[in-house]
C-alpha cells in the first residue's frame, strides 16, 4: 500500500511541474505510465511473497520426508544390530591372526530402500545448506555399505578380511554421526 501511495505522489508531482513548464498535456501519459508500473509492482511483489511461502513449505515436507527416510533406515539398522555383527567380525578375525581369513556378511536389501532420495534429489537444494550436504553424505555412505555388504557386495559374495570389516565399522560409525547432524 505505501507503494502506491509513494508512486501517487511521485506521478502527482511529476505530471504538475510537466504541465507548468510544456504546452503539451503529459498527464495522460505519465498517469497511463505510473499506472502500469504500480499494477505491474502489485503484481509482482505479492507473487514473490507466494513463491517464498510455497518453497518454504515445499523445504519442509522435503526435509520431512528425508528425516523420516533416514530415521527408519538408522532404526532398521539398529534393530538388525549390523554394526554389532561387524564388530564380533572384527574380533573373530583378530583372534585368528591370519591375513588370508575371510568372512561373508550379507544383508538383504529392499530395491525401496532409498526412495525418498531417488524422488527428492533435485530439490535438495531447496534445504539448507548444512542439511542438504549431510543428507547427501549420509546416503553415499550408505551406498557404500551397501556395496560392501548387499547381494552384490564384494564382502557378501567373497568374503572380507579384517581391514574390510574395520573400514565398514567406520562406514557405520560415519554413517549413524552424520544421521545425528539430519534427525
Amino acid at each position: 500500500m505505501e507503494i502506491e501511495i509513494l508512486f501517487s505522489e511521485a506521478i502527482t508531482k511529476a505530471v504538475t511541474n510537466l504541465n507548468s513548464e510544456s504546452q503539451i498535456n503529459w498527464t495522460p501519459v505519465i498517469t497511463t505510465l505510473g499506472g502500469a508500473l504500480i499494477g505491474a509492482a502489485a503484481s509482482i511483489i505479492p507473487q514473490k511473497f507466494i513463491l517464498n511461502d510455497q518453497q518454504k513449505r515445499e523445504a519442509d515436507a522435503i526435509r520431512s520426508a528425508f528425516n523420516a527416510e533416514i530415521k527408519s533406515i538408522t532404526d532398521i539398522i539398529e534393530k538388525r544390530k549390523l554394526k554389532k555383527e561387524v564388530i564380533e567380525h572384527i574380533n573373530f578375525l583378530k583372534k585368528e591372526n591370519s591375513d588370508d581369513f575371510k568372512i561373508t556378511f550379507e544383508v538383504r536389501i529392499s530395491n525401496n530402500y532409498n526412495i525418498n532420495y531417488k524422488e527428492n534429489i533435485g530439490k535438495i537444494g531447496l534445504l539448507e545448506k548444512n542439511a542438504a550436504n549431510n543428507i547427501v553424505r549420509f546416503y553415499h555412505i550408505l551406498d557404500s555399505i551397501i556395496c560392501d555388504i548387499g547381494p552384490e557386495g564384494h564382502i557378501a559374495k567373497e568374503g572380507g578380511k579384517l581391514n574390510d570389516f574395520i573400514s565398514l565399522k567406520e562406514l557405520f560409525d560415519d554413517l549413524s554421526e552424520t544421521s545425528k547432524g539430519i534427525i
